[in-house]
């Protein structure tokens, strides 16, 4: 039971990072408000390691949470701009069937879905071709919606963040979500550097 609360919960956080990272998006640079979400999180989550006080764990879970911290680079910074570019309702919905990459990751691993599980797979996998064709009168085919591309490619990037992230708490939680924060910051910040955003809301 623990385990569905603690889900919906992190349901819940992420439909709300979703829509408050898009809206920014949309106003101020991407990279931007993908660096100012992780170093906020950097922050909370470095606390809590210090109050802790636990001891690091084995060289072999930084790599898996470094691993996460690129992965999850890639798949933020995807998302929050086919937010940007496209509409939330398709772009969301898409990126969201990157659950779909753990549990292909489980099922090769040896655990088994259900029979009502990989039908939701399934039908996940269909709402993606649906959502993804382009609306509008004339002949559109062979056409997608704006953002979908980026939005696939935040799924691939967040649900392989979710299989390295699941490997690297296996050592500590706060100390993977600690290592794969400054990652992925540090890679958010060099990207900037280069990048040189226009920081100024418009």
């Amino acid at each position: 039971m623990i385990a569905v609360i603690l889900a919906l919960g992190a349901a819940v956080a992420w439909g709300a990072a979703d829509f408050l990272g898009g809206l920014k998006s949309r106003a101020i640079a991407t990279i931007v408000v993908v660096a100012f979400g992780q170093a906020t999180g950097l922050v909370l989550v470095a606390a809590v390691v210090a109050a802790r006080g636990d001891e690091p764990p084995a060289a072999r879970f930084f790599v898996y949470a470094a691993l996460a911290g690129v992965t999850g680079a890639v798949g933020i910074g995807a998302l929050y701009r086919g937010l940007a570019v496209g509409a939330m309702s398709i772009v969301a919905p898409v990126t969201a069937t990157g659950a779909v990459i753990p549990v292909v990751f489980g099922v090769g691993t040896g655990e088994r879905p259900t029979g009502l599980q990989g039908a939701g797979l399934a039908l996940a996998l269909g709402g993606v071709v649906l959502a993804a064709r382009q609306q509008g009168g004339g002949d559109v085919r062979g056409r997608v919606a704006a953002g979908v591309g980026l939005a696939l490619l935040a799924a691939l990037g967040i649900g392989s963040f979710l299989v390295a992230l699941d490997a690297a708490s296996e050592g500590g939680v706060a100390w993977a979500l600690l290592a794969q924060r400054s990652v992925c910051l540090g890679l958010v910040l060099a990207a900037a550097a280069g990048a040189r955003p226009n920081t100024r809301v418009s």
